[in-house]
């Protein structure tokens, strides 16, 4: 799940095989993304806001209008399913990662596959342009990562020395520094220009899930398995403070816009926003009965997005750590969002009443998903 730049969508990609595009502020389900054949592993807005790009197993990406919901076109090619995506920062290129080992490097405009990179052993787990836009950064299962020139597509280094595969990799705020997560239960932070390990940060006892420099470059935050988060001073590499507080791994971790907080989504269903100065943990977000797989602030750092198993996205206050409303997938594609601040259903598809337990007809109700929808059928006639 994640913002558009300005902050008024939220896009989603689900095991169903599709995505579906909700209006931030209503909760409303603006439109459903449909024609994949595998389920969604990445979703992601265009720098500018007007495109989305999708990734799935089906071994294909999409690029969909972001204010038709129209598909643009698909993007073919990989042999194998396509686990990562992301647009260049002017939005005029894509790159993809693959099972099949693979990078494409893709003409937003076109569709065109510019190029094909190829070099590493096992499939492409992660994907990211520098800030500039210049080059291209890959972790793979193989171990590895490689570091590519955008512009040609030559591998202009191979980075080794994780004993595991990499799970995380991404760029410094001035492109000068590369971070990585393996399930080694290290990360490595390179320098980019050579290619060189300046230090290995170890500490977690599993294995790394999640790794970002914090918005001015200074800092790393590290998500585990381990059940805790570690943040660490870039310049040094030493271990700052270690959050602990979740009872179960950690699968996700973000900054805040101004980096002064740190947002956490782990395997124990809960969130927890944490002071990036003190470590202290300022509220755990609880709501969710499935575990967290992402969590992300809004661009002007007022609200955050959560996603979990449980098929849900959760709006919460960032401020106040209230949910300010939940947005779900029901069955038949059917989807619905309601207020967690009072018991008021915000917005529902037509036929979302046949999974929803509703009371006063759809104003005020507490919301009952229901595993059979002729049971709520009976119940509400």
């Amino acid at each position: 799940a994640a913002f558009s730049p300005d902050g008024s969508r939220i896009i989603s990609g689900s095991l169903d095989n599709t995505l579906k595009l909700w209006d931030a502020a209503s909760g409303n389900c603006l439109m459903t993304l449909s024609g994949h054949a595998g389920f969604v592993s990445a979703a992601a807005f265009s720098p500018d806001g007007s495109r989305i790009i999708s990734a799935s197993l089906d071994k294909t990406l999409k690029l969909w209008d972001a204010a038709s919901g129209n598909c643009l076109m698909t993007l073919s090619g990989h042999a194998n399913g396509v686990r990562a995506a992301a647009f260049s920062p002017d939005s005029s290129c894509i790159i993809s990662g693959s099972d099949d080992k693979t990078l494409k490097l893709w003409d937003a405009a076109s569709g065109n596959c510019l190029m094909t990179l190829s070099g590493h052993a096992i499939g492409v787990s992660a994907a990211a342009f520098s800030p500039d836009g210049s080059r291209i950064i890959s972790g793979s299962l193989d171990n590895t990562l490689k570091l590519w020139d955008a512009a040609s597509g030559n591998c202009l280094m191979t980075l080794s020395g994780h004993a595991g595969f990499v799970s995380a990799a991404a760029f410094s705020p001035d492109g000068s520094r590369i971070i990585s997560g393996s399930l080694d239960n290290t990360l490595k932070l390179w320098d980019a220009a050579s290619g060189n390990c300046l230090m290995t940060l170890s500490g977690h006892a599993g294995f790394v899930s999640a790794a970002a420099f914090s918005p001015d470059g200074s800092r790393i935050i590290s998500a585990s398995l381990d059940k805790t988060l570690k943040l660490w001073d870039a310049a040094s590499g030493n271990c700052l403070m270690t959050l602990s507080g979740h009872a179960n791994g950690v699968s996700a971790a973000a900054f805040s816009p101004d980096g002064s907080r740190i947002i956490s989504g782990s395997l124990d269903n809960t969130l927890k926003l944490w002071d990036a100065a003190s470590g202290n943990c300022l509220m755990t977000l609880s709501g969710h009965a499935g575990f967290v797989s992402a969590a992300a602030f809004s661009p002007d750092g007022s609200r955050i997005i959560s996603a979990s198993l449980d098929k849900t996205l959760k709006l919460w206050d960032a401020a106040s750590g209230n949910c300010l409303m939940t947005m779900t997938n029901l069955p038949d594609n059917e989807t619905a969002a309601w207020s967690e601040t009072e018991p008021k259903l915000l917005w529902a598809s037509p036929n979302a009443w046949r999974w929803i337990g509703i009371a006063d007809g759809c104003r005020r109700l507490p919301i009952e998903l229901l595993d059979d929808p002729i049971d709520s059928l009976t119940r509400n006639l």
